[in-house]
């Protein structure tokens, strides 16, 4: 399906947050030279983008989030963007390629997440692709960790495997699972293993994600 095809009538619009300036403007320039793209809103951290949604009547499609920023980081802002415009979709633009901060973005909501040093080709494809309901996680991260999975492929497990993943999209350990199942972590750790077999999953941010991507963790 291509671009024209999926834009018809209109450009998608887009808001790039970050409080760097230089690369603002190196991300704005790559996304405004895609067709049917177009940078309609900037902001430096969380707050101004806040306060530039809170006066505007045409609101972004999208948005590009940084994690790390002053006055209001990305966490925070990603919140309040899914309490008060939950059409806008997010796409986390960060340096961090730690689990913790992939997993916990995806579970609050960001429809998509690209390291900064990513290449234009894959700007234009989360872009397309967070765009038209999917997610889109970059593609320099473990390939287990993908957020492409069916629906179908969880249903098919037993109760207590569901329930594992369940607990893994919620950004519990191992040993947090553990502890609250009054088992080993041992034990766990084999439930993960013979899931993984299942899946081709092998590692808990690969399960966290699943979760998520499928539903089983709202």
């Amino acid at each position: 399906m291509n671009q024209q095809t999926l834009l018809p009538n209109r450009n998608i619009r887009i808001a790039l947050t970050d409080d760097h300036a230089v690369l603002r403007k190196g991300v704005g320039d790559i996304l405004n030279s895609f067709d049917n793209c177009e940078v309609v809103m900037e902001a430096e951290n969380g707050k101004e983008l806040i306060d530039k949604l809170s006066r505007t009547k045409s609101f972004p499609d999208i948005c590009f989030l940084d994690i790390s920023m002053p006055v209001m980081n990305g966490y925070d802002t990603l919140n309040i963007l899914k309490q008060k415009w939950p059409d806008i979709k997010v796409i986390i633009l960060s340096m961090y390629n730690e689990e913790f901060s992939v997993v916990n973005m995806f579970k609050n909501g960001a429809k998509g997440y690209l390291l900064k040093n990513s290449n234009p080709k894959e700007y234009k494809k989360a872009i397309l692709k967070v765009y038209n309901g999917g997610m889109h996680l970059s593609e320099s991260l473990p390939k287990d960790w993908s957020v492409d999975y069916d629906l179908k492929s969880a249903l098919l497990l037993p109760e207590r495997e569901i329930q594992f993943l369940i607990k893994c999209g919620q950004n519990k350990t191992y040993a947090e699972i553990a502890l609250e199942w009054n088992n080993s972590v041992r034990t766990v750790e084999n439930l993960a293993s013979r899931i993984g077999e299942k899946l081709n999953i092998h590692s808990r941010a690969g399960f966290a994600l699943f979760a998520i991507r499928t539903g089983l963790v709202q």
